[in-house]
This record gives C-alpha cells, sequence and structure tokens, in this order.
C-alpha cells in the first residue's frame, strides 16, 4: 500500500497535504504548552503525528524502510535495558521515543511545503510576542529559564529552512528575517548557548544567501546593508550598559551568567561513569549523581542524557551518523540542512531538549537525510502536485 495524497471533498486540499501540517503543528501546540497553556494540544497532535508515521511504515512503500526498523530497534532495546537495570527510563518514556521516531517519519513521507513553513514559524513567533504584551512572565516557560525560549523558536526556524531546501525554494533576503529575528529573541531571553546557535544560524543563512546572490550575480548592495546593521548592532549589543538596557525590556529570564553548575554536573557524571563498566554501555545511573539528580535527572547536555537513558549503542551511532551526514550534506551542496544540523547540534551541548525530548525528530531528520534524499525529493515533487 502506497500512501497517496487522495482527494478530498472540501477544495484541493488533500489527506496527504493535511497529514504534511502535524509537524508544524506539534511544535506550535509545545509552545503553547510551555507557555503554560493546556498541554492538550500537545499530547494530541504527538500520538496523531508518531501514530500517522508508524503507519506509514508498517503499510507504505518508503524506501530503505530497514534503516527506520532499525533505528526503532535501538531506541527500544536500549530503553528496555535501561529501564531493568539502569532506571533512568521508564516504559511511558520508551514510548514516547516510538512517537517521536515516528514523527520522524511523517516528516519523511509527508514533507511541508514552503507556505506551511512560512505560518508555522511566525505564528510560533506570534505567541512569543503575544506572551510579552500579555505579561506572560508568570507562566512556567517564562519564569524558568531563558534557555527554553531560543530552543523552541530554534526548532521553528530549523523547520523553516529545512523545508527551503527540500522543496529547493528560490532563497531570498525575505528569509533572512527569521534567522534574524531568533537572533533578537534569544539575545532578549539572555540565553547564552540560543545566542550562540541563533548567532551560528544567522551567519551561516547570510552566507548562504550571499553565495546564493554571487552565483546568480544580483546586485548585493541591499545584502551588505544588512549585514552591516547586524554587526553593528550586535557590536553595540556587547557594551555591558547597552545590552543591559536591551535586555532588561525581556520580561523572560532573570537568571545569571554563572555556568560553572553545568560543568561541575558534567564532571560528576564522567568520573560516576567510570566506577562501573555497566554504566558506560547501558547508561549512568542518575539518581546516584545528586547534582544532577535534584534538577529532576536534567544533564543539561542532550548527548549525556542520551547516553543516560539508552547507553553508549545509540551514543556512537549518533555521532557517527552526524559526522557522516554533515559531510553528505556539505558534498552535495545541501548547505542549509548542514547549517541546521551544526547550529542543533551546539545548542544541545547545553541543555536537554533533543532525545526523548521534542527537538528528537529534528535531529533525526536531519543525520538520517542522506539516506532519504531522493525519496523526500519525490514526495515533495508529489505534494506540490496536488498543493
Amino acid at each position: 500500500m502506497q500512501i497517496k495524497g487522495t482527494k478530498l471533498i472540501y477544495g484541493n486540499l488533500t489527506i496527504a497535504s493535511l497529514l504534511s501540517w502535524l509537524p508544524a503543528l506539534f511544535y506550535i501546540s509545545n509552545i503553547y504548552r510551555m507557555m503554560g497553556y493546556s498541554a492538550y494540544p500537545y499530547a494530541i497532535t504527538l500520538v496523531a503525528c508518531g501514530t500517522v508515521g508508524l503507519v506509514a511504515l508498517w503499510l507504505g512503500k518508503i524506501a530503505r524502510r530497514g534503516v527506520l526498523f532499525t533505528v526503532l530497534f535501538v531506541f527500544f532495546i536500549t530503553g528496555v535495558l535501561n529501564y531493568l537495570f539502569i532506571k533512568n527510563l521508564d516504559l511511558n518514556e520508551i514510548l514516547l521515543d516510538f512517537l517521536y521516531v515516528g514523527m520522524m517519519i511523517t516528516m519523511i513521507v509527508f514533507p511541508m511545503s514552503y507556505a506551511q513553513a512560512f505560518i508555522s514559524f511566525y505564528v510560533s513567533i506570534a505567541f512569543f510576542l503575544y506572551g510579552y504584551v500579555t505579561g506572560a512572565d508568570t507562566h512556567y516557560l517564562l519564569i524558568s529559564s531563558g534557555n527554553y525560549i531560543s530552543i523552541l523558536i530554534i526548532l521553528a526556524e530549523s523547520l523553516y529552512y529545512l523545508t527551503i531546501q527540500m522543496t529547493e525554494h528560490d532563497f531570498s533576503l525575505i528569509d533572512l528575517i527569521p534567522a534574524l529575528l531568533c537572533f533578537i529573541l534569544s539575545v532578549w531571553a539572555k540565553g547564552r548557548g540560543g545566542i550562540l546557535c541563533c548567532l551560528i544560524m544567522l551567519a551561516g543563512v547570510s552566507l548562504y544567501y550571499a553565495l546564493a546572490c554571487l552565483r546568480k550575480n544580483i546586485n548585493l548592495i541591499y545584502f551588505i546593508s544588512l549585514a552591516a546593521l547586524v554587526i553593528i548592532g550586535y557590536l553595540l549589543l556587547s557594551k555591558v550598559d547597552l545590552s543591559k538596557k536591551f535586555m532588561s525590556l525581556g520580561k523572560w529570564s532573570n537568571s545569571g551568567l554563572d555556568n560553572s553548575y553545568r560543568e561541575r554536573m558534567w564532571r560528576a557524571y564522567f568520573y560516576k561513569t567510570r566506577e562501573n563498566a555497566l554504566f558506560l554501555y547501558l547508561g549512568t545511573p542518575l539518581e546516584q549523581v545528586p547534582i544532577i539528580h535534584v534538577l529532576n535527572d536534567n544533564t543539561h547536555n542532550s548527548f549525556l542524557q542520551l547516553h543516560a537513558t539508552n547507553g553508549i549503542v545509540p551514543f556512537v551511532l549518533f555521532a557517527l551518523l552526524f559526522v557522516k551526514s554533515l559531510i553528505w550534506e556539505i558534498k552535495h551542496k545541501k548547505e542549509l540542512i548542514a547549517i541546521v544540523l551544526f547550529s542543533i547540534f551546539i545548542r544541545g551541548m547545553t541543555d536537554k531538549f533533543i532525545f526523548g525530548q521534542y527537538g528528537m525528530p529534528v535531529l533525526l531528520f536531519l543525520i538520517l537525510y542522506p539516506y532519504f534524499d531522493e525519496y523526500i525529493s519525490k514526495r515533495t515533487a508529489e505534494m506540490s502536485a496536488v498543493n
């Protein structure tokens, strides 16, 4: 059974194009949830998106299905072993991994259009602006940590640039706006990891646009003017007084700049891992690392968290796939995907939001993209024909 875009009776919409909205709706509803509102839209879209992907894997004629089954098998087996011997995972979290992998499959089988990515990104930004105007700083997202803000907007930004690459949309000056907006919001939220990640993303897509202009012999005056404004603005913000004035406008974070706590957590984790070979292979029990356990077992590093919950096998596999994917994307001129992959990798170094979390579908999509490039291109063309 091959899943195709079957016409609905409502205009020219198709089942396929409706399903392609699910990942965007999931990330929008995640922002809604993280701002302290209802979690029901998040849960509903997660189950729907994950289920659609798993059904498509089981019934659809997806290229290289073995790769996807292998991903599910690795996360299931290592998760169960961790649950039995280490206790960092529970059964619900193992189920969540299945749903997140399913969502990644949905992104492969039902790729978004540029219009969908455009709308979902600006809706996400609108939520944050609405939160500021209405004084949403009383909600969980805005009082706990500025880190969550940059993570959520970076994921929305990533979907935007991924879709540009997949649909081969002609990159224009207006497509630099998402990167610039995310950088401004990350500075406003005072999240150091977010600022670095968004700066890398902004620099990367700006260079991408500049090179595209050079290849097409387009006048660069507008781009050079914008780049100059960004550089001048950043230099101004680097001055302590101006930076404090600007960031004091944001109600989104009151956290300090001392990062030594993370470093102590990571050292404690590595020290405990060395004590027992079982910890190295299956994950280190976080309840035995008090400095992490008191923070709800949050290692503040997505890749340490992967080791803690699934052990050394997926950790090593991820490292190999990351390097292979980055090299492949650069070699095959998929520069935007490479930029997004590297940016999310940098962001994952200082916070837990990828494996076993809502960032997992995007990162899995990025590192597995080389295996599904041709299939995604074919599906994108089919979707464009029915949209």
